[in-house]
């Protein structure tokens, strides 16, 4: 830990839930208590910079939100900015979504697709049961609404038709890897390689925009999915969320 002024500096401490934040803020600031308000009750002004934070396990928990949200606020005293800096930062980057493939036309992913991506999940159904998740219209159009071009990018795979499709976020949930939140392959297409020639050219493009790693999430207990993902050098995170009561595995592959 480093500290200056009212700015403290903490590298090379990991933390995947709220109790392991607090007990090494208590023991970084020689201090007995485990609670947040013990710990930093009447604290003015300090900015906490936590580098290389890993709260991988925590990105798609809403707690997480709740803990920072809580180390900033200052109605019982606390006047805290905290800056976690998740993974090494990379430089400034330009992201094209049209060089995730050397061989198919990449598309955004609008209104004009969702009967198309309808059709490709209903091929796709025992994937989504094992999600406990069903495919409607209006969750395609919940997804497509998400990507904003700048981070998160929902695409289609074209020769002309639909090959599959690909959600990713960039810089999530560290600042130096992709999350590739879905990737699907038409089924009849299944099992010819086209699903790996195009995650090889995708991991292509994150690596030429200094990427350092990938990560994706399968239904625990979906076999097909993990066996995609390790013969494409995907490794066991040991690691797990959970979306709809369902747990998922953490997979990572290096892309340096």
């Amino acid at each position: 830990m480093e500290e200056e002024k009212n700015r403290i500096t903490i590298t090379g401490y990991t933390f995947s839930t709220g109790e392991e934040l607090c007990g090494q803020l208590a023991y970084l600031l020689d201090s007995q208590e485990t609670e947040l308000d013990k710990i930093l009750y009447g604290v003015r002004g300090l900015t906490l910079i936590w580098e290389h934070a890993d709260v991988s396990a925590r990105v798609l928990e809403s707690a997480y939100d709740e803990i920072c949200e809580e180390i900033r606020r200052t109605d019982d005293g606390h006047d805290i900015a905290l800056v976690l800096i998740e993974g090494t930062q990379i430089p400034e980057f330009s992201f094209d979504c049209h060089d995730l493939s050397s061989i198919y036309d990449v598309e955004n992913i609008t209104e004009e697709h969702y009967k198309e991506i309808f059709d490709l999940y209903n091929e796709n159904k025992d994937y989504f049961d094992y999600l406990n998740s069903e495919v409607t219209m209006e969750s395609i159009h919940r997804e497509a609404m998400a990507s904003d071009g700048q981070t998160r990018f929902f695409v289609a795979f074209r020769d002309p038709d639909l090959v599959g499709i690909a959600n990713v976020i960039l810089q999530y949930p560290r600042m130096d890897t992709v999350w590739i939140d879905s990737f699907m392959i038409k089924k009849d297409l299944q099992g010819f390689s086209y699903g790996s020639e195009i995650l090889r050219d995708m991991l292509d493009a994150f690596a030429s925009c200094g990427f350092v790693w990938a990560q994706t999430g399968v239904p625990e207990g979906f076999p097909a999915a993990e066996k995609f993902w390790k013969r494409n050098w995907f490794i066991d995170l040991h690691k797990y969320s959970e979306k709809d009561g369902v747990k998922i595995r953490h997979l990572i592959r290096g892309l340096q």
